[in-house]
C-alpha cells in the first residue's frame, strides 16, 4: 500500500461508539447510571469471583485519550490526568508510575480537574467529556489528593454530564466555579454543598442550554475577581464576581469575527490583564467548528484584542474536538496552542513554531500523538511543558526541542477488539481508537500494525507475523470508498533512518542490528508492510467505522469479513466473494458480528447485523444462508455471537440495546430463550443480568456440551457469569432464567468491548489453562484465569515471549527464532532480556528509566573496562494493576556483558518469591 495519511475522524468515533451499544444520543448518562448501580451492589457478586481476579495486561506503551491535565503549584511532580473513558489517574514522581483513583465506579469519562491553590489535597473532578456525547457521573470532590472522592453534585444536577472547566479559588478551597454545556456555575462555601450551588446568568438568559466551553479566572485583586467564559456559538464574556456580596456582574468583550464556535482561552498568572484567546470557525465546506482561528491577544484584561501571525503547517479540522491554548504562568510572552499538533510563540504570537509533530508517532516516537486537548507549564521549571493528547501524556523539558512520554502506566487505552491467535496463546491483538492496532508477543510492550481507528483484527494461523487489520476506511463526498478500511499487514524487520515514507516502526532494541554493516542510524525496528485488501468487494457495501473481521482459527488465508449490506469470505487472503444471505432487512444494515463453529470451523458460520438478524451457514456459503433471527431482536444491534467450543448446535447471541438482551439456542437458532431474567419467564430481580447493553458474550472453555453452560456477558460495567445456563431446544423450549451474578475483581466498571476465550493444552491435547480476556473502552485489556489464580506473579523473562506461564505444547517449544520478525532471527538464550547493561553515554535524559524505555530503547552494551555502568533489571507483576513494576538497577564497576541470574529472589511484601522464566 502508498504510504498515507489516516485521516482523523472524532466525530465517526463519538457516533460509533453510542451506535455499537446501541444506546441513543441524550442517553448514555442514564444508561451508565443505572449499569454501574446495578453492577455496584455487593449482592450480586459471584462466590468465585474473589478467586477470579482480573489481571492488567496492558498495553503499557499505547495510553489512551486524556482530557484534562492538573499539576499541584507546590510540588508539580504530582499531577493528576483525566482519562477519557478510564476516570482520574494520579502520579507522584512526575510520570513514572501511574494510579488510578476513584476506585472501580469512576472509570467514567473525565472531562475536568482541578486542585485548590491553598491546599492542594483538595481535588474536583468534572466527569463527562465535553467534546463527546459520552456522559459522566457529575461532580465530585477529595479531601486527601484523590485517595477519597465523594459526589457533589449528580449528573441531572449543576454541571450535568458534562464538565469543560473547573476554576479554584486560590483563597478558599471550598469556592470554585464550573464550565460545562449547562452554563457556568459556581460553589458558595457558606452554603451545604448541594445547596451552595448557583448559576451564573452570563449572556443574559438564564438556560441550562447554554454551552461554556472554557473558564479562567483572576482572583488578583481579593476583593473584586474576573471571571472569563468563553460560550460556544457566540463570544468571550467577562465577570467581576464581588466577593463580599458574592455578585457578577457580566458583559461580553471579544471582538472576533463570526461565526465564533467552541472558545478555549488563558491567563497569565502573573500578569492576569494579559490573555491568549482562540476560537472554532467554519471550514471552507461550510462545516462548523471545524477550523482553529488564529490566536487573539490581549493587554489589557479583554478590553481590546488583537490577532497573533498565522500558524504554517496547522492542518488541524476539527476545533469542536481538539483544541488546547495555554499561557506561561511567568512568561506571558509565551504561549503554547494544541491542535492536531502542538505550537510554541515564544514572541507574544508574532512567530508560531511546530514543537510537537504528531506524524512522528508512527516513526516510533511515541512522546509525539496526534489531538491535543490539555496543555500545562510547570509553575515551578519555567521550560517545562506537560501535554495531554489521544495518545498520553507528554512532557518537555526544553521548550519542545525533545519529548518524552510520560503515561506508560497508564492504563488508559480504549479497545474497540481483542483477539488472541490460535496457535500460540501469548499472542494478542486488537483495535483501539484512534491509536490503530497492535500486537503483543508477552511482554507489555506491543508493536504497531495500523493508525487510524483500529477494529477487529484476525491472525494467521501458521505464522506470528501476518495478519488482517481493520481501520475505520473512507469514503469522498460523492460516496465513493476511497479505501476499503481493510489490509494485510507483515511485521518484517529492517534498519532505517527516520525519514518521509516509513510508517508504524517498533524499536527492537534487544535484536541485533540489521543489515550488516549498518545503516547511517543502525536503529533495529520492526516494520509493519501494509498491503489494502479490495479485490471483490462491490462499490455499495462500504467499510464500517470499526471493522469486523473474523479469521479461521485453523485454515490460513482465510476469513469472514462485515461490510454494510453484506458479509465476504476469503479463502486466499486477497479475493473476496459475498456470502450469500441474501439481502438484509432493512437493505442498508451492516455486518456487526461474525463467528466460525469452533468445533466445524470448515463449514458453519454465523453472521448478525446492527439491525436484528442472525444468519447461519452449515456447507461454508455454498448454497443459501438461513435467517435464524431470534425473536425480538428487530431493529436491535447483534453485538456478539459466541459458539459453544465443542457442540456446533449450541450458540449465544447478545444484543445491544437499552436494556441489553442474551439470547441462546440450543438447535443451530430454531429455538431461541432470552436469557437477561427480565422477559417471561422472569427472574428474581437479583438474579437480572445488567439493566445495561449486553456487549460481549463467550462461553466458557470448558462448559460441557450437555449444559448447564457457564456463560460470561460483557455490559456498560463489567462482567456478569451465569453457571446455570440451560439451552433450549424444539423439545424443551423453555428453560429456566440463569442466576446472574458480576465477575469484577479487579476489574474497573467500564465498558467491556470484546471477549478472547483463551485455551492452553499441553503436548496429549489436554487442557492445561484457561482464561478470558477482555477488552475495555478506556481501561486497556484484562485477564482472568478462569481456574483461579495468585493474587501476585512476579517474573523475569528470559526472551520475548515469555508471559509468566508454563507451556508444553511442541508448537510453542520450537519457537526458536524471535516471532516478532520476517525474516526471523535467532532468540538470545543465554542471558534473559529483562536484564541489560547500559555503558557510557547512558541512553535517557533522566535518571528514572520505564519499563517501555528498556523495551524500546536500552541495549545490552559492552562496558568500557574500568567503566562504571548501570545495570537494569525489569520486573514483571502479573497481578497488580500496572503490567509491571518500574525497572530497578543497579551500579556495576566491571559487570559482565549479559547477566545470567542476577536475583534469583524478589521480596514482595516481605515474602520472598522466586523469579524465573516460567516458559520452560
Amino acid at each position: 500500500m502508498a504510504d498515507v495519511d489516516i485521516p482523523d475522524q472524532p466525530l465517526g468515533r463519538d457516533t460509533e461508539f453510542l451506535r455499537r451499544l446501541g444506546v441513543p444520543v441524550g442517553t448514555y448518562g442514564a444508561a451508565i447510571e443505572a449499569a454501574l448501580v446495578h453492577a455496584l451492589d455487593p449482592a450480586r457478586a459471584d462466590a468465585l469471583a474473589p478467586t477470579r481476579p482480573w489481571v492488567a495486561l496492558g498495553p503499557r506503551n499505547i495510553g489512551g485519550r486524556i482530557a484534562a491535565l492538573a499539576l499541584d503549584p507546590a510540588n508539580p511532580s504530582t499531577l493528576y490526568a483525566g482519562s477519557a473513558y478510564g476516570g482520574l489517574w494520579r502520579s507522584r514522581d512526575a510520570g513514572d508510575t501511574w494510579e488510578p483513583l476513584g476506585g472501580p465506579e469512576l472509570a467514567v469519562p473525565a472531562g475536568a480537574v482541578a486542585l485548590a491553590p491553598s491546599r492542594p489535597a483538595t481535588l474536583y473532578l468534572g466527569t463527562g467529556d465535553p467534546s463527546y456525547s459520552t456522559a459522566g457521573r457529575g461532580l465530585y470532590r477529595s479531601t486527601d489528593g484523590g485517595e477519597h472522592f465523594d459526589r457533589v453534585a449528580a449528573p441531572t444536577a449543576v454541571g450535568g454530564a458534562f464538565y469543560a472547566r473547573i476554576r479554584v479559588d486560590p483563597r478558599n478551597p471550598d469556592r470554585y466555579w464550573i464550565a460545562g454545556r449547562t452554563g457556568v456555575w459556581w460553589h458558595d462555601p457558606t452554603a451545604a454543598p448541594a445547596a451552595g450551588f448557583s448559576q451564573e446568568n452570563v449572556t443574559g438568559t438564564l438556560a441550562t442550554s447554554v454551552d461554556a466551553t472554557d473558564l479562567a479566572l483572576d482572583a488578583s485583586d481579593p476583593a473584586r475577581y474576573r471571571l472569563y467564559v468563553g460560550i460556544r456559538n457566540q463570544g468571550l464574556y467577562r465577570g467581576v464576581f464581588t466577593v463580599a456580596t458574592g455578585a457578577t456582574a457580566w458583559a461580553r468583550v471579544d471582538t472576533f469575527p463570526a461565526p465564533i464556535g467552541r472558545i478555549k482561552f488563558a491567563l497569565c498568572e502573573a500578569q492576569p490583564e494579559i490573555l491568549y484567546a482562540v476560537h472554532g470557525m467554519p471550514d471552507t465546506a461550510g462545516n462548523a467548528d471545524s477550523l482553529a482561528s488564529r490566536v487573539f491577544r490581549s493587554a489589557d484584561g479583554g478590553d481590546h484584542w488583537e490577532a497573533t501571525a498565522a500558524r504554517a503547517g496547522d492542518d488541524g479540522n476539527a476545533a469542536w474536538y481538539y483544541m488546547a491554548l495555554e499561557v506561561h504562568p511567568t512568561h506571558p510572552e509565551i504561549v503554547a496552542y494544541g491542535a492536531m499538533d502542538v505550537f510554541l510563540s515564544q514572541d507574544a504570537g508574532r512567530h508560531w513554531n511546530k514543537i510537537l509533530d504528531w506524524t512522528r508517532y508512527d516513526l516510533g516516537d511515541r512522546a509525539q500523538h496526534a489531538d491535543q486537548h490539555a496543555l500545562a507549564f510547570d509553575p515551578l521549571e519555567p521550560r517545562t511543558l506537560w501535554v495531554g493528547n489521544d495518545g498520553g501524556v507528554s512532557v518537555s523539558r526544553d521548550l519542545g526541542r525533545r519529548w518524552r512520554k510520560r503515561s506508560h502506566g497508564i492504563l488508559a487505552a480504549q479497545f474497540y477488539d481483542v483477539t488472541v491467535h490460535p496457535v500460540f496463546p501469548f499472542v494478542t491483538g486488537g483495535g483501539l481508537q484512534d491509536n490503530g492496532t497492535w500486537v503483543g508477543f508477552g511482554g507489555g510492550t506491543w508493536l504497531h500494525l495500523d493508525g487510524g481507528d483500529g477494529g477487529m483484527m484476525g491472525f494467521e494461523p501458521n505464522s506470528t507475523q501476518r495478519f488482517l487489520v481493520t481501520w475505520q476506511g473512507s469514503v469522498d463526498a460523492s460516496g465513493t470508498v476511497t479505501h476499503t478500511g481493510l489490509e494485510r499487514s507483515v511485521l518484517g524487520s529492517t534498519t532505517v533512518a527516520y525519514g518521509p515514507g516509513i510508517r508504524y516502526l517498533n524499536p527492537l532494541p534487544d535484536v541485533p542490528e540489521l543489515p550488516s554493516p549498518p545503516a547511517p542510524t543502525p536503529i533495529t525496528k520492526a516494520r509493519s508492510t501494509l498491503t489494502m485488501l479490495s479485490t471483490g468487494f462491490a462499490a455499495g457495501h462500504t467499510p464500517i467505522f470499526v471493522g469486523v473481521v473474523e479469521h479461521h482459527p485453523g485454515r490460513a488465508n482465510h476469513a469472514l469479513v462485515g461490510r454494510t449490506r453484506a458479509g465476504y469470505v476469503t479463502t486466499d487472503g486477497s479475493t473476496f466473494t459475498v456470502l450469500a444471505t441474501g439481502a438484509f432487512t432493512p437493505a442498508g444494515a451492516a455486518v456487526s458480528a461474525l463467528a466460525y463453529a469452533p468445533s466445524d470451523a470448515d463449514n458453519q458460520w454465523w453472521l448478525g447485523t446492527d439491525q436484528g438478524e442472525v444468519f447461519f451457514t452449515a456447507d461454508a456459503n455454498a448454497t443459501a444462508w438461513a435467517n435464524v433471527s431470534p425473536p425480538g431482536s428487530a431493529g436491535l444491534r447483534i453485538a456478539a455471537i459466541a459458539v459453544h467450543p465443542s457442540d456446533p448446535q449450541q450458540v449465544a447471541v447478545a444484543v445491544a440495546s437499552n436494556p441489553g438482551r442474551l439470547y441462546l439456542s440450543g438447535d443451530r437458532g430454531t429455538t431461541w430463550a432470552e436469557l437477561s431474567g427480565r422477559t417471561a419467564p422472569a427472574a428474581p430481580a437479583a438474579d437480572q443480568l445488567s439493566p445495561a447493553a449486553a456487549t460481549a458474550v463467550a462461553f466458557d472453555p470448558q462448559s460441557p456440551a450437555a449444559g448447564p453452560h457457564t456463560l460470561y456477558v460483557g455490559t456498560l460495567a463489567g462482567v456478569y457469569v451465569a453457571r446455570n445456563a440451560v439451552a433450549p431446544t424444539a423439545a424443551a423450549p423453555g428453560p429456566p432464567a440463569p442466576a446472574w451474578r458480576t465477575l469484577n475483581q479487579g476489574l474497573p466498571l467500564t465498558t467491556i468491548q470484546n471477549f478472547a476465550p483463551v485455551t492452553v493444552r499441553d503436548s496429549g491435547g489436554v487442557i492445561q489453562r484457561t482464561a478470558l480476556r477482555c477488552a475495555t473502552m478506556g481501561r486497556g485489556l484484562f485477564e482472568c484465569d478462569l481456574a483461579g489464580a495468585p493474587a501476585v506473579r512476579l517474573y523475569i523473562r528470559r526472551r520475548v515471549i515469555d508471559d509468566g506461564f508454563t507451556y508444553t505444547d511442541p508448537a510453542i517449544l520450537a519457537l526458536a527464532d524471535d516471532p516478532r520478525l520476517t525474516p526471523p532471527a535467532p532468540m538470545p538464550r543465554e542471558r534473559a532480556i529483562d536484564i541489560r547493561i547500559d555503558a557510557p553515554p547512558y541512553s535517557f535524559f533522566e535518571e528514572t528509566l520505564d519499563g517501555v524505555e528498556f523495551d524500546e530503547d536500552l541495549r545490552n552494551d559492552v562496558p568500557p573496562a574500568g567503566q562504571r555502568n548501570v545495570v537494569y533489571v525489569q520486573v514483571h507483576n502479573g497481578g497488580a494493576q500496572t503490567v509491571d513494576g518500574v525497572a530497578v538497577h543497579l551500579f556495576a564497576a566491571n559487570a559482565p556483558e549479559y547477566l545470567e541470574t542476577l536475583f534469583a529472589i524478589w521480596h514482595a511484601g516481605g515474602v520472598a518469591v522466586p523469579i524465573s522464566s516460567r516458559l520452560h
